[in-house]
């Protein structure tokens, strides 16, 4: 999920404005992660205290003066929207950057993970090195890890491999012969059942190549 910093303040109070604005004052000013940012933090700050200072009195509100002071709130707010998005622009999705910024933080879900499914759509092709094949498979957004293994019986696994990626190679296998291939996937949790057993034949010299795969 992208970390974003809250700027929809127009539904916060006058008390809750101040509160939010001296957070992003503290936060911006003089931060080192935002050096091109000082202008619009300073007019920023100046948008705060224009504010704060316009805000009346309870007993001596008026028409008049609380329309000037809602100016000054529109005012800030339209900076402080304009400061965030630019703190974002700069953040680039670092979260300690944008939590330095004093602005509220979005919050995140953390992503549930599961057991990775049986690996799906498994192909084998031959390659251009000698005695290698390619085994790929659909790749599982909850694995971390592939495994591969290939039998001329589907009892003995001769060949094996893994790594994170969903396309892997066995070495040195034999010619000649059918090769049935298996992928697995599994990350810190567990891991999956074998996929559906695929069948490939590496061709002996001077036989037709099928499924080649150029690695």
């Amino acid at each position: 999920m992208k970390n974003k910093v809250l700027i929809a303040m127009n539904k916060l109070s006058d008390t809750q404005l101040i509160a939010h604005g001296n957070s992003v004052k503290e936060g911006m000013t003089g931060n080192a992660h935002f050096p091109t940012l000082v202008d619009l933090v300073e007019e920023h700050n100046e948008r705060l205290d224009e504010f704060r200072n316009a805000i009346p009195h309870e007993n001596s509100r008026n028409l008049i003066n609380v329309e000037a002071k809602n100016q000054k709130r529109k005012a800030l707010i339209l900076v402080t929207e304009s400061l965030g998005y630019a703190v974002m622009s700069v953040a680039r999705n670092n979260r300690e950057l944008l939590a330095s910024s004093g602005f509220a933080l979005n919050s995140i879900t953390p992503e549930r993970r599961v057991i990775p499914t049986s690996p799906e759509n498994v192909e084998a092709f031959i390659t251009s090195q000698p005695q290698t094949i390619q085994v790929t498979c659909k790749a599982d957004r909850n694995a971390r890890i592939y495994k591969v293994r290939a039998s001329t019986d589907r009892v003995n696994w001769q060949w094996t491999n893994e790594g994170t990626r969903a396309k892997l190679l066995l070495h040195d296998v034999t010619a000649g012969v059918i090769v049935y291939v298996q992928m697995a996937a599994k990350n810190s949790l567990g891991e999956s059942p074998w996929s559906n057993a695929t069948a490939v034949r590496l061709p002996l010299p001077n036989e037709p190549e099928v499924k080649r795969a150029n690695v």
